[in-house]
């Protein structure tokens, strides 16, 4: 299991790498949308990238929440210096207890850190837990359908996936990126779409809806579109979005929005 206190201060700049910033950052966005007056709660919030920058696009009341303490003082200390509003603390996903209710719930790299189909189970009813009915879940996580022979090379993006063993249900990936203070290793599990759309639908979520990446205009601009192509076309990470209570969903693969 990879100690995020360790790697705070690394794993912070990595949200300044190319796919972080225009890829990563851009489709997440983009997929949660209006969040204007929204009670939030953002898990596995590490030093508060993505909880910020919901606050800033209008959201109400914010709550982050994290298992590392370092990430979580990272945090605290932004909130200090520039105050949002945002309310942090330190705590497990799957043990966290009721913190309130909350029309939105976001994760970024939340269900990779699950080991096991029970914690990834807990988790999803932790977070469903804490939604108003008919409430969205929105995360990023590894891709369940990674092209193993075609994964985007590390010296092209600064950011890499390594599969060590079969591609299966809890099997660790180690992930790499390249920041320019030094390189960052994090182990992640993978699992696969069947299995996240039965924990989820198990917790109460029915509606369920997979995103694949985009890239900004910005991004485009900079880097050139055929920059992009090999993430596009075998894209490492996608975002899962999932709604509180019984509806009709999509159940294909990730989808171009």
């Amino acid at each position: 299991m990879t100690d995020y206190n360790a790697i705070a201060r690394l794993y912070r700049e990595t949200k300044r790498l190319p796919i972080k910033q225009y890829c990563e950052a851009y489709t997440f966005l983009h997929v949660l949308a209006a969040v204007e007056g929204l009670a939030v709660l953002d898990v596995a919030c590490g030093d508060g990238y993505y909880t910020r920058a919901l606050k800033r696009q209008g959201a109400g009341q914010v709550l982050g929440l994290d298992s590392s303490p370092t990430m979580i003082t990272y945090a605290t200390c932004e909130e200090a210096a520039h105050p949002l509003g945002i309310a942090y603390v330190v705590g497990a996903v799957e043990t966290m207890g009721m913190l309130g209710v909350f029309d939105l719930v976001t994760a970024a790299y939340l269900f990779v850190h699950a080991t096991t189909r029970a914690q990834l189970a807990a988790m999803c009813q932790a977070i469903s837990q804490q939604l108003t009915p008919g409430g969205r879940f929105v995360a990023l996580t590894i891709n369940p359908h990674l092209a193993i022979a075609q994964l985007p090379r590390l010296d092209q993006y600064h950011s890499s996936v390594t599969v060590p063993g079969p591609l299966e249900d809890g099997a660790p990936l180690d992930v790499t990126m390249l920041t320019g203070s030094g390189p960052v290793y994090i182990r992640d599990y993978y699992w696969s779409q069947s299995t996240y759309e039965a924990v989820l639908h198990e917790a109460g979520f029915g509606r369920i809806v997979w995103h694949a990446m985009r890239v900004s205009a910005t991004g485009v601009q900079r880097y050139g579109s055929a920059y992009w192509h090999a993430f596009l076309a075998h894209p490492t990470i996608v975002v899962l979005e999932a709604q509180k209570g019984r509806a009709e969903g999509y159940r294909g693969g990730p989808r171009t929005p």
